[in-house]
């Protein structure tokens, strides 16, 4: 079966004289009066140009101290690297989720040593919960 060569010509012409795929000629197209947009513009404020806020540590410094002293102001709370360490543990391990309600204060709570411990809460609740079940053994806090 061969091909039937293609005539665009008469395809033009008859696309041409349907309405449907017709182009305006220039002669009929008529121009649009722009309707007269007007743009608020903004109110100016005034802008400062330092930073009205200093902190007294830059942020890396303060978390590094935090870092380095490991329970300084955490006396008898494990340290980051137990909690970490059980993670590491358990990362294999089948886990269910347990739930528990507990006073605001208490989260609030939880929630701001594990900032202190620069560990996730997930990570503290675990061992929290791993240290009443006795299935880990704390360093001495000496």
């Amino acid at each position: 079966m061969s091909k039937k060569p293609l005539d665009s010509q008469q395809i033009a012409s008859e696309l041409s004289a349907s309405r449907l795929f017709s182009r305006p000629q220039a002669s009929e197209v008529q121009p649009q009066p722009e309707p007269d947009l007007v743009l608020p513009t903004p109110p100016v404020t005034d802008i400062t140009p330092d930073s009205t806020y200093v902190r007294d540590l830059p942020r890396e410094t303060s978390r590094e101290l935090r870092r380095r002293k490991p329970g300084g102001l955490l006396l008898g709370y494990p340290t980051r690297d137990e909690i970490q360490e059980l993670s590491f543990k358990l990362r294999d391990t089948l886990k269910v989720k347990v739930q528990a309600e507990v006073p605001k204060e208490w989260q609030d709570d939880l929630e701001e040593l594990a900032h202190q411990l620069d560990v996730k809460k997930l990570e503290l609740y675990r061992f929290i919960l791993a240290e009443f079940l006795g299935k880990v053994k704390r360093k001495s806090t000496t």
